[in-house]
């Protein structure tokens, strides 16, 4: 594939293609521009219905390194104690509940088939082994994948160089073109500021190491970052998709929008994704409040524009790789460590190769108003797992995965756990 146009106009010939600046980009997110544009920009992308896979895309860079690099002091310990993650209601705004997570010995298999299994050492049920996972599993590089994401929607949707999706082969290249509804996207970008308790109370994990006295806390309320998308129209639209890791609850199901992608990238273990997805005239159904301190525009950034032209992340040169590193530093309001920047670097380009799986395929045309569910959907069945089950619905492998659970590893029986043989001969099903 060639080297696209980042935020190019479309033109009848593939060679006469000229840089957008900054008059002619207001113009093509301006009304006139949509209508005059009609026989061109043929692909709209409607928000209502596109948000949920950039939700999951959230979910899928949770698991494309971790927990295999233990970002999370926890995923290389045992569990003693800790409390199961719930919704709980807030008394006040100003509301933070703490809790502490008992970290014990070292904890090398958390990514081998039956990690979860050793990784908890208190008496609860399976289920809530997994609420506790993902508790953890979702407070990591909140900061980072916000902004490689925004970037990737940049650099992939306001592109040109999808000569897949031309009508015909003398045809222009087509453009993208985010929409809400029927108003235009004319700016997104990254909110930072601060979450806060209303109906549902912020709820904050530390991690406490005996051994060391010390005590470890991924995240902060007064730290917060979140997607906002603003319309033509001036309507504005966020999208929160990392507030379960301070105790709230949404989710989307997006199992019928990654269905035709490949399956490394549906190996995530579920399709119901966390995400609240509100304008401006919705907040009151939002638990939670979200102060903005800073907004920082993507869509705008003319120097980012330059350093997004390449598209995949491995091919930028030093100059582009400082700019992105700038903005980042913008985003945190700091400078970025080397690991926090080559963080940003991997989730740019894992995010790139899903994007562009989506956009080439045309998957997003036949995408209908997605299913929300307000409701905790990990309260276990009779021995933990009915819901697990139909949680983990979309994936077969991991299915097979947790009927085998369900079989060796009930909740608490310890006479199932320790017959490796039973163990190592359903391991081996599961996975053929």
């Amino acid at each position: 594939m060639s080297t696209s146009s980042l935020l190019y106009p479309c033109s009848h010939e593939y060679g006469s293609m000229e840089p957008m600046t900054g008059d002619l980009l207001l113009f093509y997110l301006s009304e006139e521009s949509l209508e005059e544009s009609q026989g061109l920009m043929r692909h709209q992308i409607n928000l209502k219905t596109f948000y949920p896979i950039i939700a999951f895309l959230f979910e899928y860079l949770r698991r494309v390194s971790n927990p295999k690099d233990f970002d999370h002091p926890a995923h290389s310990r045992k569990i003693l104690d800790a409390p199961v993650p719930k919704v709980r209601r807030a008394s006040r705004s100003s509301q933070v509940l703490n809790h502490t997570v008992v970290l014990g010995e070292e904890h090398k298999g958390m990514d081998t088939s039956f990690g979860l299994v050793h990784w908890n050492q208190h008496d609860i049920k399976f289920v809530d082994i997994f609420k506790i996972y993902y508790q953890t599993l979702r407070e990591i590089t909140i900061p980072e994948m916000t902004t490689a994401i925004c970037m990737t929607l940049l650099a992939e949707i306001y592109s040109t160089d999808y000569a897949s999706l031309t009508d015909s082969t003398n045809g222009p290249k087509p453009c993208f073109r985010l929409e809400f509804g029927q108003s235009p996207i004319s700016d997104f970008g990254i909110c930072r500021g601060k979450i806060q308790s209303k109906r549902s109370c912020v709820q904050v994990w530390s991690y406490y190491d005996p051994r060391d006295d010390v005590r470890h806390t991924l995240t902060d309320p007064n730290n917060y970052y979140w997607i906002y998308f603003k319309t033509i129209r001036g309507d504005l639209i966020t999208l929160d998709c990392c507030s379960y890791s301070f105790g709230m609850e949404s989710f989307v199901d997006a199992g019928p929008y990654i269905g035709k992608l490949p399956s490394y990238v549906r190996s995530v273990e579920s399709a119901r994704i966390p995400a609240f997805f509100h304008t401006s005239q919705e907040e009151h159904r939002r638990p939670y409040h979200l102060v903005e301190e800073k907004r920082i525009s993507v869509m705008h950034n003319k120097r980012l524009h330059s350093a997004l032209s390449t598209r995949t992340p491995h091919t930028e040169n030093l100059m582009q790789a400082e700019i992105i590193r700038e903005f980042y530093d913008e985003v945190i309001g700091r400078k970025c460590t080397d690991k926090e920047a080559g963080k940003v670097k991997s989730y740019r380009m894992h995010s790139t190769a899903v994007l562009n799986e989506v956009l080439t395929g045309g998957y997003w045309r036949e995408w209908d108003k997605p299913a929300v569910f307000r409701e905790n959907l990990l309260k276990g069945g009779t021995n933990g797992w009915s819901d697990l089950q139909t949680l983990f619905k979309d994936s077969a492998s991991v299915q097979a995965h947790y009927e085998w659970l369900d079989k060796v590893c009930p909740p608490r029986n310890k006479k199932a756990v320790h017959n490796l043989a039973t163990l190592d001969k359903l391991i081996g099903r599961a996975v053929n």
